[in-house]
């Protein structure tokens, strides 16, 4: 159950307003009479626009809704697709980590095998036309929606006939992801690598008020990326709540998928907010603070509240792609969720070879494609070694310039005209190579990536809000057969860039059990610099929700700070928290009857106890005990569906002349 826990001045409704204009206005616009747009959008965990019980939201999320408000026209094919844990994914897709991953990338195939089947309609009518994608993810669908850029970033446009026989229409690297919309990315569960590869304009919405624990969202750096930050939390950012919060955010995704060149119907009035006849617009909140409905429910565990103004935190485990140059050209690489490096092989923008790495060590494979520009080589008066690559009738696509030192400087050019400038710098004493991009002027510095002989990348942005991160180059988690052991561990470092504080995170599937599939995961946060532990999180999940969920939190010490174990007891699910010392701070219950009903008790270790009923039509009915042992002392409160107190009453105990009740 959802709970307000701000109602937002006129002032701050006018800056929220506000905030959320600049993601309209960083959507790039890519229509024309020969471009193809396919238009994907990735829901949520538990979110299918056409079947709301699942989720038990009052409205489909934006991605619903933008889907709805899309067409299909000439030019431009839109398709949705429903999050994990809805009806036909795989059991356990909500909260296994590798039912979560495994889920992403079926729904990631089904979208690749769709994107195949219209565009490839688009290119034999228009062979010399543009193929582009336009995606849009909330929460967890962000890693489909980043699988899915890794997957076209690898293929191209590759059709396969009922043989299983397969023909490439346009090279790996030639189709790119035009416009990306990520709304309160959360990546919970992924295993390997989840991050974009392949997109021009990315941007990411971040609500400022989602303060659960498994609610942290992702942040993605880059030159292409667009961060916004509103207040709100998950479901405000997700446009489900109302239309508050809910409903500006929503105005402005339209006004976003219509700047890049999308057709745009009007969406339901009743879901947007109206300035003429406003409603109170609030934030909303789902933690065990302030609703005990939701204490069974781990996922709502926070770690703060808007109340106690408590930081943000957010999480960046993943990367996406960086380029390399070479005295001909340039070689972009990735490493996918899989653990496979994929390195494309560019000249003057053409494609001319990919080379799959495979994570587990087994012989790379590349694969050729016999497109290259016509090359004229020379040497200018400083010696250097010049490359000039022409497309066309002599039209100039890229110069490339190798120095006597090793350094590479390469321009690309569209229309005669400067686009952007890479300059990679030979390799230091330690053997690291930096390599920075720059803008359209060719001088101010936009990114600049290090590359270490041990796969460590350090990426540093300018001129942008973005932060510094700095990771192993290590994404896929093998796990021995023998004994289910992990064979490598994601690590990542994130910098505050005003501060310059480093925190560092380690997270490895510990074991995964052969008969009954649940999944052992340690995560660990380090100090940076001296590796000295600070604290640590141990979680088991079974392979599905009836299987139990289990975690522990230490800290530095390794003492405990509390556990709690999830299990299915009958027809009730039970969860049980514990303390520091193992003591145990409260027991909650659940069960829904068959008449759709729900009943949660939480009884806490002092005695006191919380019941609460919520029926079909969301209306609940939640009772105090108080006074400990004292069951005819209670406070009563009614909520409606939207989860506001309808009223409040106190019941004390009437006793006889003689004191007795």
């Amino acid at each position: 159950m959802t709970d307000i826990v701000k109602t937002l001045s006129p002032a701050e409704v006018t800056a929220a307003i506000a905030d959320a204009s600049k993601i309209s206005a960083s959507a790039v616009n890519v229509a024309s009479p020969k471009t193809f747009i396919f238009n994907a959008g990735f829901d949520g965990t538990n979110n299918i626009k056409t079947d709301l019980s699942v989720s038990q939201d009052k409205q489909s999320t934006a991605i619903g809704a933008l889907s709805d408000a899309v067409p299909d026209t000439a030019n431009s094919v839109t398709q949705y697709y429903p999050g994990m844990g809805t009806p036909g994914t795989l059991p356990g897709s909500s909260v296994n980590p590798l039912q979560v991953t495994a889920q992403a990338v079926i729904t990631a195939e089904k979208a690749y095998a769709d994107f195949v089947e219209s565009a490839s309609i688009f290119h034999a009518a228009n062979p010399d036309g543009n193929i582009t994608a336009v995606i849009s993810t909330f929460s967890r669908g962000t890693i489909t929606g980043a699988i899915f850029s890794q997957i076209l970033a690898e293929r191209g446009l590759t059709v396969t006939d009922l043989n299983g026989n397969t023909t490439n229409l346009i090279a790996p690297g030639q189709i790119t992801i035009s416009n990306a919309l990520v709304l309160s990315p959360v990546t919970t569960g992924a295993i390997g690598n989840v991050g974009f590869v392949g997109v021009q304009n990315l941007t990411e919405v971040i609500g400022a008020n989602e303060y659960r624990t498994f609610y942290k969202q992702e942040i993605y750096t880059g030159a292409n990326v667009n961060r916004v930050e509103g207040p709100g939390n998950h479901g405000d950012i997700g446009s489900f709540q109302d239309s508050g919060l809910s409903g500006i955010n929503l105005a402005e995704y339209a006004k976003f998928m219509a700047g890049t060149g999308l057709v745009v119907n009007p969406l339901q009035a009743s879901r947007l907010y109206d300035p003429a006849n406003p409603t109170p617009v609030v934030v909303h909140a789902e933690t065990l603070s302030l609703n005990p409905f939701s204490a069974f429910n781990l996922q709502n565990v926070a770690y703060g509240s808007i109340q106690a103004n408590t930081p943000l935190q957010t999480h960046s485990g993943t990367y996406g792609d960086v380029g390399q140059c070479t005295p001909t050209g340039d070689v972009v690489s990735f490493v996918n969720y899989k653990g496979d490096k994929i390195s494309t092989t560019k000249i003057g923008g053409i494609t001319q070879s990919v080379t799959t790495k495979p994570g587990d060590g087994s012989p790379s494979i590349t694969v050729s494609y016999n497109k290259p520009p016509s090359l004229i080589s020379s040497t200018d008066f400083d010696g250097n070694q010049v490359v000039l690559a022409y497309v066309g009738n002599g039209i100039l696509v890229q110069s490339t310039t190798t120095l006597g030192d090793g350094s590479i400087y390469q321009a690309n050019y569209s229309k005669g005209i400067l686009t952007d400038a890479i300059k990679k710098f030979a390799p230091d004493a330690d053997g690291k190579i930096a390599i920075e991009t720059y803008g359209h002027d060719g001088i101010t510095v936009q990114t600049r990536n290090t590359l270490a002989l041990d796969g460590s990348r350090n990426e540093k942005v300018f001129n942008t809000q973005q932060q510094l991160v700095s990771y192993k180059d290590i994404s896929a988690v093998s796990l021995d057969a023998a004994t289910g052991q992990s064979q490598q561990t994601i690590q990542t470092r994130l910098y505050d860039q005003n501060s310059g504080a480093a925190i560092s995170r380690e997270t490895r599937v510990t074991s995964i059990d052969p008969i009954t599939g649940s999944v052992s995961v340690d995560s660990k946060q380090l100090d940076p610099v001296s590796g000295q532990l600070l604290g640590q999180t141990v979680s088991v999940a079974g392979k599905d929700a009836s299987a139990g969920f289990s975690e522990q939190g230490f800290d530095s010490t390794g003492g405990q700070v509390y556990k709690s174990i999830t299990a299915q007891v009958g027809a009730e699910t039970q969860t049980l928290v514990y303390g520091p010392s193992n003591q145990l701070q409260s027991t909650t219950t659940s069960q829904t009857y068959d008449d759709g009903t729900q009943l949660v008790t939480v009884t806490y270790a002092s005695g006191l106890q919380t019941i609460i009923t919520t029926t079909t039509d969301n209306t609940s009915k939640q009772v105090d005990y108080p006074v400990s042992g004292n069951l005819n002392i209670k406070e009563v409160t009614n909520r409606d569906a939207a989860g506001n107190v309808t009223d409040k009453t106190t019941v004390a105990a009437a006793l006889d002349a003689n004191g007795v009740v």
